[in-house]
């Protein structure tokens, strides 16, 4: 938790959630790169966690395209919330 509490800016809360998603996402259980990576640009770390579908298939000007990666990154990461909830 102390690594976490590296990161200091908006949105802490859930900027330090989408750090140990992307850590555990990697295999990692330190999640200090993406502590390191939010310190530079917060946006940057919400937008891997929260929209990966969106972020590796990059930018689409289909709004069916677009509409299907929003609801595959939405029920990915409510997916990821319930599990953790556990």
């Amino acid at each position: 938790m102390s690594v976490l509490d590296r990161y200091t800016g908006p949105e802490a809360e859930r900027v330090r959630l989408a750090c140990l998603k992307l850590a555990e996402e990697q295999g990692d259980a330190d999640p200090s790169r993406w502590v390191e990576a939010a310190n530079r640009d917060y946006r940057d770390v919400l937008y891997w966690a929260e929209y990966p579908h969106q972020a590796r298939r990059g930018y689409t000007s289909d709004p069916a395209e677009q509409a299907r990666l929003s609801t595959l990154d939405a029920a990915q990461y409510q997916a990821w919330l319930k599990r953790k909830k556990r």
